[in-house]
């Protein structure tokens, strides 16, 4: 007698920021062939805004956006506590992307004070803002051969990173909370304490992802087709929707698509170009080699680049992949037990 069909809910943080864009691309990566779970497993996509429908989740993403505000709300929204319970007691799939990846670290520096709170889960210590202000905002290839090659016939996968953050330090659980805290620099925030959870020995954390090395000129592109065309006079916003200020009056309903550095000017290199208020000018902030990008650990994953923003299903249907596997595993285990 074969096992019941898996019905999986999964959500996705709706407190602000890129939302839509995950919920939209996770319903077509779960039709999209070739499917790497059972055909008869269930989905059912929902956002999540307040803490009776995060407990109806089996998997949850957190989404893209502005990290102090989407924490502030949480907090206002008593979803705080239930998200770290969701992450670190329940151990259940959590994706966070950009912003989501920085509210899932332990520590994270260059934060605003006394206006971050982090939801934990991944033993990193992540910069915020890593590359500058909006007008050092880029895209670029990622090698990620996780996403299996042979399904697509390459590994290579774009990357779009706004106002990004990097995975600064691989902090050291093992060690104790002293050492982990002296891992990060500059004005920093951690992660509370959650009574009751504790990492398990075997679980470090996997890089899944680094920017590349270096990268030719001719392969970069703009992040956006209104880059060349201000978003200013068409109305609407850096992804391409009417323009609506968001619930704190900035973030993702703001008009920042005049600071997406223009086709062929995104260089990783000193003097590359940039668009700017008066056209392509100097960068002063030349993007980094070899920052690291995304990361797993046990049940969390987070990347500082946006999978939503591309319309490339694989990396969603990748995770829900996993998703179905850490729930398999989890059920398995639950009846050996009883």
């Amino acid at each position: 007698m074969g096992e019941e069909p898996l019905n999986v809910t999964v959500g996705v943080l709706a407190l602000q920021g890129a939302f839509s864009e995950h919920l939209q691309l996770l319903r077509a990566a779960a039709t999209t062939p070739p499917l790497p779970f059972p055909a008869s497993t269930s989905f059912n996509f929902i956002a999540v805004r307040t803490a009776e429908q995060l407990a109806t989740c089996d998997a949850l993403i957190l989404p893209g956006g502005e990290s102090t505000t989407i924490s502030l709300i949480a907090e206002r929204s008593s979803l705080l506590e239930p998200l770290r319970e969701f992450v670190k007691l329940a151990q259940k799939p959590v994706w966070g992307t950009c912003a989501g990846m920085i509210l899932l670290s332990e520590r994270a520096n260059r934060t605003k004070r006394g206006g971050q709170q982090l939801i934990g889960g991944l033993d990193v210590c992540v910069n915020r803002n890593h590359f500058g202000r909006q007008v050092e905002s880029f895209e670029c290839v990622l090698d990620m051969p996780f996403l299996d090659a042979s399904t697509s016939g390459t590994s290579e996968f774009k990357g779009v990173f706004i106002r990004a953050p990097v995975v600064e330090k691989l902090l050291d659980a093992s060690s104790g909370d002293e050492s982990m805290q002296a891992d990060c620099s500059e004005e920093e925030v951690r992660a509370p304490a959650v009574n009751g959870w504790r990492r398990g020995v075997a679980e470090k954390v996997e890089i899944l992802a680094s920017l590349p090395p270096a990268l030719d000129p001719a392969e970069t592109k703009p992040v956006n087709k209104h880059t060349a065309n201000p978003s200013r006079a068409l109305g609407l916003d850096m992804y391409g929707r009417p323009q609506t200020p968001g619930i704190f009056g900035d973030g993702f309903g703001k008009d920042m698509s005049r600071d997406i550095r223009r086709a062929g000017e995104s260089v990783l290199d000193e003097g590359h170009k940039v668009l700017g208020r008066e056209g392509p000018v100097p960068s002063k902030n030349p993007v980094p080699r070899g920052n690291i990008v995304a990361v797993r650990q046990g049940n969390v994953i987070g990347t500082s680049f946006h999978p939503e923003l591309t319309g490339d299903v694989r990396m969603h249907r990748w995770w829900l992949g996993e998703v179905v596997k850490l729930l398999t595993t989890a059920k398995a285990n639950a009846s050996r037990a009883q």
